[in-house]
């Protein structure tokens, strides 16, 4: 599926029309419609708008047209896993945020 009909698809699933998508990313209208329709590719300018105003948007998903290359830098499917618990997490920015202010108090 193109990056237009991705696009179209995610316009649809949000109920937006193409005019009120391309005032809210301060796009032209034709250009919108253009990338739309695979009449024109995205520019970096406009993906980077697309993302900020859809920032649950997966990219990978949006640019990509085969779906099956979908582990594409060979990343293993394991879940990220945090080796610290929050709390250490919070402890351990605590600490370095004293060890910071003592350093510039210092100076």
């Amino acid at each position: 599926m193109s990056v237009g009909k991705k696009l179209k698809k995610v316009l649809k699933e949000k109920k937006l029309k193409q005019y009120e998508f391309a005032l809210a990313i301060d796009e032209n209208i034709t250009q919108v419609n253009k990338v739309l329709n695979d009449q024109r590719f995205i520019s970096y300018e406009m993906l980077d708008k697309i993302m900020k105003f859809f920032p649950d948007l997966d990219m990978n998903w949006l640019l990509r047209e085969d779906a099956s290359q979908r582990n594409f830098v060979n990343e293993t499917e394991e879940a990220y896993v945090a080796y610290r618990s929050p709390e250490k997490m919070i402890a351990d920015i605590e600490k370095d945020l004293q060890l910071l202010k003592a350093s510039f108090s210092k100076k």
